[in-house]
C-alpha cells in the first residue's frame, strides 16, 4: 500500500511539472525557448504572460547574485556565471512571484543589466527592474 501511495505521489508530481513546462514555444521567441529550456521551466502565469523559472535555484537565490559587474561603454554590465545569464540578465525582466519565487519574463530590448541602482556614502546596491 505504501508503494502505491508513493508511486501515485511521484506520478502526480511529474504531471504538474510536465504541465508547467508545456507552454507552447510558438508564443515566445524560439531562441529564448530553446536556449533556456534545459535550465528551467516555462509557465503561463496568467493574462497571456509567459515566464521562465530556473530549476537549479535555492529558495534564497536571487537574480544578479552569481557573477560580477564590469564597466563598459554602455554602463555597468552584469557578467553572469550562470549558463542562462547571457539571456536573462540582458533581455526581459525578473520579478519575485509569491508562490514560485524569482521568474523571468522575456523581452527583446537589450541592456547591460536591468537593475535600479541605489547608493549613499558607504554602500552601493541594486535591485532587478520588474
Amino acid at each position: 500500500m505504501k508503494k502505491l501511495v508513493l508511486i501515485a505521489v511521484i506520478l502526480f508530481g511529474f504531471s504538474l511539472t510536465a504541465e508547467a513546462g508545456q507552454v507552447p514555444s510558438s508564443r515566445i521567441d524560439g531562441y529564448f525557448f530553446t536556449a533556456l529550456t534545459p535550465y528551467g521551466v516555462w509557465m503561463d502565469i496568467g493574462s497571456g504572460v509567459i515566464a521562465w523559472r530556473p530549476t537549479i535555484m535555492a529558495r534564497e537565490w536571487q537574480p544578479y547574485s552569481v557573477g560580477r559587474w564590469v564597466w563598459t561603454d554602455d554602463g555597468w554590465y552584469w557578467d553572469s556565471y550562470e549558463d542562462f545569464g547571457y539571456i536573462t540578465y540582458h533581455y526581459g525582466r525578473w520579478y519575485n512571484d509569491d508562490y514560485y519565487g524569482w521568474m523571468w519574463v522575456p523581452d527583446y530590448e537589450w541592456a547591460p543589466a536591468w537593475v535600479e541602482w541605489r547608493y549613499d556614502n558607504l554602500y552601493i546596491g541594486w535591485a532587478p527592474l520588474s
